[in-house]
């Protein structure tokens, strides 16, 4: 199968989970149940975030984990509708979930992925780390769906904003993944009811672990050292480098 086979399948799968987010999306904002608000905007947002993430990895890059997260979205996208009242934008959110699920397995997405080597792709310490921060709002929203407030909220957000800021590599993003986050995470969990607190000290575990291993520091930090000028003798250089500095062939000016 060629590339541009793949990709249009890729496309294919891609437009369905979106599709998928679009529905889900308004379903909640028509009927939020059993849901309260704060924890519908919660689960909308760690639903959209990893759902588009996994789009574009896989779109992109034709990541493993990309892959991986596509379905754990159909998982989490069955489990809502189990637990959602059903109507038309019930049906049409299983339509596209199952076509989600249908795609992913009947167009051979997993056969895609996996002619990318491992290496191209991030390590996956540093995978675990990303997932576990952007999926904390997902979580959060579905362990306290009927009593988030103000702190499950401002804790549940904390999580893509983290994602984002290691995912970039932004200054501090090594601390933050391995202290920072994770120990602001303990600090807000007993202040919550149980589920969420449980839910809230294990992403905060998962995540410090994963960001103390080894290669999380690689890829935060690139083993690279800074360059020094070398002098080399003027036959040795390209032509075009000593033209562009008005040279000859001996590095006297012309």
């Amino acid at each position: 199968m060629s590339d541009q086979e793949d990709n249009r399948l890729l496309l294919v799968v891609g437009l369905l989970m979106v599709l998928d987010l679009v529905s889900l999306t308004i379903g909640f904002i028509v009927d939020p149940e059993p849901f309260e608000p704060v924890a519908t905007l919660l689960v909308g947002v760690g639903l959209w975030v990893p759902g588009v993430a996994s789009v574009v990895g896989m779109m992109v890059s034709r990541s493993r984990w990309a892959y991986l997260t596509a379905w754990a979205f159909v998982v989490v996208c069955m489990v809502l509708l189990v637990v959602r009242p059903i109507g038309a934008l019930w049906v049409i959110s299983l339509l596209f979930t199952t076509t989600t699920a249908a795609g992913l397995i009947g167009l051979g997405v997993r056969s895609i992925v996996r002619t990318r080597p491992a290496a191209t792709g991030p390590p996956g310490a540093a995978v675990v780390v990303a997932l576990s921060m952007s999926a904390l709002a997902l979580a959060v929203g579905l362990a306290a769906a009927r009593s988030a407030g103000w702190l499950e909220l401002t804790v549940g957000m904390t999580g893509p904003l983290a994602a984002f800021w290691f995912i970039k590599t932004l200054p501090g993003a090594l601390l933050l993944a391995r202290v920072v986050w994770p120990a602001a995470l303990l600090v807000a969990a007993p202040w919550m009811d149980r589920v969420p607190m449980v839910v809230v000290i294990l992403a905060s575990v998962t995540t410090a672990i994963a960001a103390w291993r080894p290669e999380v520091r690689t890829s935060v930090r690139p083993l690279t050292t800074k360059g020094s000028r070398v002098r080399i003798p003027p036959e040795l250089a390209p032509r075009e480098v000593l033209d562009s500095a008005g040279l000859d062939d001996k590095g006297r000016p012309e």
